[in-house]
């Protein structure tokens, strides 16, 4: 059992203590890397919903706009687009187009610093003639 050093330690129990160590460095290392890969996704998804605002926005004011009422369709895309967006009404050809444009940025904590990623979408419509019931 014991020599004259006093009593010896098992090899294979000081192989576990190693080998819990070596857990608890690789967690360390992985849930970083795990909470960075989780705001990223958080911050894609981000982005899309802010994009189907954008596109909502446009389809409805071109729908607006088909019909003659320009000014209302501004205040509605203004209203349903993602805060501080643009829009932007051309016609031609008998076609309406309305693009809704945006600048995201992440509201999610130490990504302030990273640059607003710009977001667009467009909705075309053939316009309603006015003496049409």
């Amino acid at each position: 059992m014991g020599g004259p050093a006093g009593p010896s330690i098992p090899v294979s129990s000081r192989r576990d203590r190693r080998e819990r160590g070596m857990v608890t460095a690789e967690a360390a290392t992985v849930l970083p890397v795990l909470m960075a890969l989780t705001v990223s996704l958080v911050w894609v998804l981000s982005l899309a919903l802010t994009e189907v605002r954008c596109l909502d926005a446009a389809r409805e004011a071109a729908r607006l706009v088909a019909r003659g009422d320009i000014q209302q369709a501004r205040a509605v895309a203004r209203q349903a687009g993602p805060p501080g967006a643009s829009v932007a009404i051309s016609t031609s050809a008998g076609l309406v187009r309305v693009t809704v444009s945006a600048q995201a940025r992440p509201d999610l904590p130490l990504l302030g610093h990273l640059p607003a990623v710009g977001l667009s979408a467009s909705a075309v419509s053939a316009e309603e003639d006015a003496g049409a019931p």
